[in-house]
């Protein structure tokens, strides 16, 4: 069940914050999976509510090799699902994880630092970098775009996408539905490329 009492470590922040990472020491195991439930604050001004709702964060270590940046969506390691993340979605066919706090700074989460990747709630996410295969409606369900690489830090990987199998019928069509990381909070044109984008996440 999420946790309302205090978190291990506030919205915003890394667990190590801007400390070390030893990756021969890594403390914070104990944390891992925590699922955790913030006020939906603005990014920009954590005293003000974006909304009057929630959001549902998991604590996740970063093991991908590189920084996690925030506003993308990220999936976890096969071997450690709930737990850790290697990288960024690149599939709007794929389970993914969550998107990486999008309050963290600039830098992210780096490597082997742990981080809270939101699952439920508005949250900010990273439109395709090139472009949206449709325009994306208030309501409408967005999904990881598909890219060549799933390396976090990845330009296209990472981001969010309305793909034209959205409009179409059969397996596709049921894939975006099943793997839809939530709704449109904000609408974009196919070419509001590379947008912090508002979304209602519901991706457990």
């Amino acid at each position: 069940m999420p946790d309302r009492a205090v978190a291990p470590f506030a919205r915003g922040r890394t667990f190590f914050h801007g400390k070390t990472v030893d990756s021969s020491d890594l403390p914070g195991t104990s944390i891992l999976g925590q699922v955790h439930v913030f006020q939906d604050t603005d990014p920009s001004d954590e005293t003000k509510h974006r909304s009057n709702g929630d959001v549902v964060a998991i604590a996740v270590r970063n093991v991908s090799g590189v920084a996690l940046l925030p506003k993308t969506i990220v999936q976890f390691k096969t071997d450690a699902i709930g737990k850790e993340v290697d990288g960024n979605a690149n599939s709007y066919s794929q389970k993914v994880a969550g998107v990486v706090d999008d309050h963290l700074p600039a830098a992210g989460c780096l490597d082997d630092d742990i981080c809270w990747i939101i699952v439920k709630g508005p949250c900010l996410v990273k439109s395709s970098y090139t472009t949206l295969g449709l325009a994306a409606a208030i309501n409408d369900p967005v999904h990881a775009k598909t890219a060549a690489a799933s390396t976090a830090g990845a330009t296209e990987s990472g981001r969010f996408d309305r793909n034209a199998a959205a409009a179409a019928t059969g397996a596709d069509a049921l894939l975006v539905s099943q793997n839809a990381i939530g709704t449109a909070i904000t609408a974009r044109t196919a070419g509001d490329t590379n947008t912090d984008t508002l979304i209602d996440l519901s991706i457990r």
